[in-house]
Formats: C-alpha cells, sequence, structure tokens
C-alpha cells in the first residue's frame, strides 16, 4: 500500500505541475497527500509485531474498545472516520512496544532453536585412546564407515566418553548473556516466563556439565587401574566399589552416544533426568572410593599404591570443586 501511495504522489504531483489550472489535478494531489500523511500511522498498525493484545491496549487507551466487534476486521475507512489515526504518539509508543516485544521473542525461539539441534561431541573410549564416534563425525564412503564399524567393535566394549565441549560451553555463556539483557528490557513482560525458563535451563545444563566432566575425569584415570588384575586381587572392596560407577558409567554414556542433545541429555523431567541424580550418586561412590583408598593405602607404600593414592586425591580435588 505505501509503495502504491508513493506511486501515485508521483505520478499526480508531476500531473498538477504539466495541468496548473486543472482542478482535478488539485484535487487528487490534495487527496493524496492526505493519504501520504497517513501512511506512517498505518504503517505501524500494519507491522506484523502488532498482535491482538497490542490493538486492544491501544483501543483501550484510546475508549475505543466498543468500537469494534470481536474478531472484526479492521479497515482503513473506519480508523479514518474515529479519527484513530490523528492519535500518533499512542500509536507509535504501542508499536514500540510491540516491536521490541517481536525481537525479544524473535531471539528466544533462535536461542531454542539452536539447543533443539545442539548435541554433545561422543567420543570412542580405550584405555589410552579415544576416537571419534561413529554416530558423531560421518565417515566419508560406506568403505571407510565399514571400517570404522570393524574398528570400533575392538574398542572397549563400545564404552563412550565425552569430546571437547567448548562449543557447548560457549554457547551457554552466550545465550545466557542474551536472556540476561532480554531479563533488564522494560517490555519483557509478555515472554518474561519463557526466558526464565530457558536462562533456568542453561544453568542447570552449565551445572550438570561440570560435574560431568568431572567424573569422566575421574573415571578415565582409574578405569585403567582397576582394569589390572593385580589390583583387583589387592585392593577387592575398593574394585567392587569402582565397577558399581564403571557400570553405571558405560551405561550413561552409551545412552548419551544413542541421544547426543546437549539439553535433552540433563531435561528435568524427561528420560534422562535420572542422568543428573545418577550422575551425583557417581560422585558420592568416587568420594568414598578415595577415602578408602587412602585409610588403604596409610598401611602399604608400593609404588602401585602410591600411583593410585596421587590419582585418588587428584580425584578428590576435582569432585570436591
Amino acid at each position: 500500500m505505501n509503495e502504491d501511495v508513493k506511486s501515485f504522489y508521483t505520478a499526480v504531483f508531476n500531473m498538477a505541475k504539466e495541468q496548473r489550472n486543472s482542478a482535478v489535478a488539485s484535487k487528487l494531489k490534495t487527496l493524496i497527500q492526505e493519504y501520504r500523511a497517513l501512511m506512517p500511522p498505518v504503517l505501524e498498525l500494519g507491522h506484523k509485531a502488532m498482535r491482538g493484545s497490542h490493538w486492544r491496549l491501544l483501543l483501550g487507551q484510546l475508549g475505543l474498545t466498543s468500537s469494534f466487534a470481536p474478531g472484526e476486521k479492521i479497515k482503513l475507512k473506519k480508523l479514518r472516520a474515529l479519527k484513530l489515526l490523528d492519535r500518533r504518539q499512542e500509536i507509535t509508543d504501542i508499536f514500540e512496544q510491540a516491536v521490541e516485544e517481536f525481537s525479544l521473542e524473535s531471539g528466544l525461539e533462535k536461542i531454542k532453536s539452536h539447543w533443539s539441534k545442539q548435541c554433545f561431541n561422543v567420543l570412542h573410549y580405550q584405555r589410552g585412546l579415544i576416537h571419534a564416534s561413529a554416530a558423531s563425525a560421518p565417515s566419508a564412503s560406506s568403505a571407510s564407515a565399514s571400517s570404522s564399524s570393524s574398528s570400533s567393535s575392538s574398542l572397549s566394549s563400545g564404552t563412550y566418553v565425552l569430546g571437547d565441549v567448548e562449543e557447548v560451553v560457549n554457547k551457554v555463556e552466550e545465550h545466557q548473556a542474551q536472556l540476561q539483557s532480554m531479563l533488564a528490557s522494560r517490555h519483557v513482560g509478555a515472554v518474561q516466563a519463557g526466558v526464565e525458563l530457558w536462562d533456568a535451563k542453561l544453568a542447570h545444563l552449565s551445572d550438570t556439565l561440570e560435574e560431568w566432566m568431572a567424573c569422566q575425569r575421574n573415571w578415565t584415570q582409574l578405569e585403567p587401574i582397576f582394569a589390572a588384575p593385580d589390583i583387583q586381587r589387592q585392593l577387592p572392596a575398593e574394585h567392587k566399589l569402582f565397577a558399581e560407577v564403571d557400570r553405571f558409567w558405560r551405561s550413561l554414556m552409551r545412552s548419551l552416544q544413542a541421544q547426543p542433545n546437549a539439553l535433552d541429555a540433563v531435561k528435568v523431567g524427561s528420560r534422562t533426568r535420572a542422568l543428573l541424580g545418577d550422575l551425583f550418586v557417581a560422585v558420592y561412590l568416587y568420594v568414598c572410593l578415595c577415602l578408602s583408598l587412602s585409610l588403604s593405602l596409610s598401611h602399604t607404600h608400593t609404588h602401585t599404591h602410591t600411583h593410585i593414592y596421587a590419582l585418588a586425591l587428584n580425584g578428590s580435588d576435582c569432585i570436591c570443586t
């Protein structure tokens, strides 16, 4: 509509210059100038950010709510008859609020869209080696896929670990900053509940990931030690305790490899709600293990036991931080 008015205005203006004494040209020029002056409020009212709630707010402020039936299509002719377009300041105020709310909604939707696709990098684990998971890294050809499948079958019974989480951490921090900025907006009211929900989700993800990586550091340090038959014989109670953690860890990581979406992995109320609870159980077991090792090692000074003790203390520090 705005483009049509601009086009008509140019045509009528040129015609009025050519026919200076024409009453018709003069009348058309006056009419098109009136419509041209109406375009700013008309464009604001017709903007996609203007929702039903904004129209109700505007009509309520102007005392015109009763002038429109529910669901009625609002036409320019009626707006002019009610002189609504003359209330420029009220229209602009509501429009600016609508645009800000639309921007906040769009920003929140972008964050939601990102986390619907953000996955952890899950890797195959083998003592002393970590291999890219077939599910995480697409193969170049069917031949290489076959080779990868053959190779992965020899990897520590399908055990997985988290790979580099820097991308996830950076996105969490970036989006948390954006959400805090949204919460500081004076127009956040319409989306405040959603913004606060996602701020809590990302905080939950950040906290869980920190604990998860602490558990992984402990597990990767202790797993090769307790795999040794002589350690299992010398420390049967400690080995039994570690075996409980080991079973949990392998099961946890197989679940993550099957469904690696970062947010789903820690989503409250889903299949993986148990992961966070079990994670803290694992941390507790690690602490018990470290304390048990500490007591056991107070009566022995072999090189192997000293090495375990050092790793246990290091693991305990990771757990407690």
